[in-house]
């Protein structure tokens, strides 16, 4: 099959779950900035994991949650998810961080967190890391 397979199409569930963890990666330092909600949305509309989804609904139910629950609890109902959501919600949360300008500590000790509290595969968020600060810095 070579190293582009099948595409699944992810449940609603599964949606909010990488739309909270992309919150998340631009709340870490306590405000999510209009451009950071833009940026938010607008690399949500290009994930297929989105199609057909309301997106304002999702990114309202997503920082409720993170009001709710606050950042370690948001961690924890992504953790809870399937290994392949997790690291897609890993993957796009790192791609948020790094296109809405400069990945402060704050955004870096979070990622850091949610690497090490996802369990991803071995070396995942390092390949991440290194994809897209090569794209974006």
């Amino acid at each position: 099959m070579g190293i582009f397979g099948n595409r699944k199409i992810l449940s609603a569930s599964d949606a909010e779950i990488i739309m909270l963890a992309m919150i998340l990666s631009v709340a870490a330092d306590g405000t999510i900035e209009e451009k950071e909600t833009k940026t938010i949305l607008g690399l949500a509309a290009q994930f297929p994991a989105f199609n057909g989804k309301d997106l304002g609904s999702l990114f309202s139910k997503g920082c409720s949650t993170i009001s709710k629950n606050g950042f370690e609890g948001a961690i924890k109902s992504i953790a809870s998810s399937s290994a392949e959501v997790k690291a897609k919600a890993f993957i796009a949360a790192v791609e948020c961080a790094y296109s809405s300008g400069d990945v402060g500590s704050e955004e870096a000790a979070l990622l850091e967190k949610m690497a090490a509290d996802l369990s991803l595969k071995a070396g995942l968020a390092e390949k991440c890391i290194e994809v897209f600060e090569a794209k974006y810095c």
